[in-house]
């Protein structure tokens, strides 16, 4: 089981990660994606199914998946 980050700093920009499953997005199919930014409180990440658009998440929302 991998575990959630705790802080943006433990993402790196190109990595895979999923996001929660609490979000509607991960229930309509968009669960992966790369991270693309990484700010001092979000992560940006550009999901597969979403692939026009970056959405910042928080880093405990997000799984590494590399």
């Amino acid at each position: 089981m991998h575990n959630y980050g705790s802080t943006p700093s433990d993402f790196r920009v190109g990595q895979r990660v999923e996001i929660s499953p609490h979000f509607d997005l991960w229930m309509r199919g968009a669960r992966c994606g790369a991270v693309v930014k990484i700010g001092r409180e979000r992560v940006h990440v550009r999901l597969d199914l979403l692939p026009g658009r970056a959405l910042r998440f928080s880093a405990t929302d997000l799984i590494d998946r590399s």
